[in-house]
């Protein structure tokens, strides 16, 4: 009889090993995964601030494109040839300059 309460005892003893073993690995999975949430948190952050860097630039770069599509307009619309001319060269100068922004 105490044979087989001590092989009882015993038992339940490896039982709480091994309890204690699978709670051991699952709180080492669960800061895992508390760390890799973080990481993806940063990730996501650092992309939202990247894409509203990247609209800024694109509202900025719509407002020279329109400038330069009132720019042109006026040029097409002036009858001084000689003023024709400044502005195109001026409006080549302000595309190279959008086309170098673009490039960076």
């Amino acid at each position: 009889m105490n044979s087989k309460i001590a092989e009882q005892i015993s038992s339940i003893h490896l039982k709480i090993k091994q309890i204690k073993l699978k709670n051991e690995e699952l709180e080492s999975q669960r800061l895992k995964n508390i760390e890799e949430i973080n990481s993806l948190k940063t990730e996501v952050e650092t992309l939202q601030n990247k894409l509203i860097e990247c609209n800024s630039f694109r509202d900025e770069l719509q407002n020279e494109v329109q400038n330069l599509q009132e720019k042109i307009q006026q040029a097409n619309t002036s009858d001084n040839k000689e003023k024709k001319e400044e502005d195109i060269y001026q409006l080549v100068r302000e595309i190279e300059y959008c086309i170098e922004k673009l490039k960076k």
